[in-house]
């Protein structure tokens, strides 16, 4: 009966530790799969910073033109100034240039504003990245405590057996002596069972 509870406990210990290496896999897929996410957030990141620094091109490329055109009407309002004679026109030119440089600059300001947004968005990614791959690290580092404590529940079964095979290998010892005492029951009382018999003729 001991060695029955014996067994009994390292198959409940097997079947423990069999469900503790199937959690260890999922939580390594699990890892995986996290991985793969921050992964695509840091490639969405990269995008977003692409498009910020090609807005940030343009930007760069408008105000050049911007102080292109500025140039252009101090040029004309300095022409205006030594020929008075074209005032009217030249200061219609310039009235016009200076509609559009205008326009231009509440254009850059909207794409300035556009890119600040799109900056904060990225800000806010990147903390949400680091604490995913915190998150990520946590669950590794669970996986490598229970790695050793499922090596340390293996090691105590494996302890358990030799014990749990020198209760059972009497019994077996047992059970082939008594085997052999039957066996050999047998063949005597087969042997004397003719000389029995024969006695009972001779009588007859």
């Amino acid at each position: 009966m001991h060695v029955a509870v014996q067994v009994l406990a390292i198959l409940v210990q097997v079947a423990l530790v069999l469900v503790d290496v199937f959690l260890i896999i999922v939580a390594i897929r699990a890892v995986a799969v996290e991985i793969l996410l921050v992964f695509v957030d840091v490639a969405l990141i990269l995008i977003a910073l692409g498009a910020i620094l090609v807005q940030v091109g343009t930007v760069v490329i408008d105000v050049s033109l911007i102080l292109v055109a500025v140039h252009a009407i101090v040029v004309q309002v300095f022409a205006v100034g030594l020929g008075l004679r074209a005032v009217d026109a030249e200061l219609l030119v310039v009235s016009r240039k200076l509609v559009l440089v205008v326009v231009d600059i509440a254009l850059i300001l909207i794409a300035i504003h556009a890119i600040f947004v799109q900056v904060a968005a990225v800000v806010i990614d990147v903390p949400l990245i680091l604490v995913s791959i915190g998150a990520i690290l946590v669950q590794i580092a669970f996986v490598f405590v229970d790695i050793p404590l499922v090596l340390i529940a293996v090691g105590a079964i494996f302890r358990k057996v030799p014990l749990v095979l020198t209760n059972i290998l009497p019994i077996v010892l047992n059970i082939l002596l008594l085997r052999s005492r039957i066996l050999a029951l047998g063949k005597r009382t087969a042997r004397e069972q003719p000389r029995k018999n024969a006695p009972e003729q001779t009588s007859c």
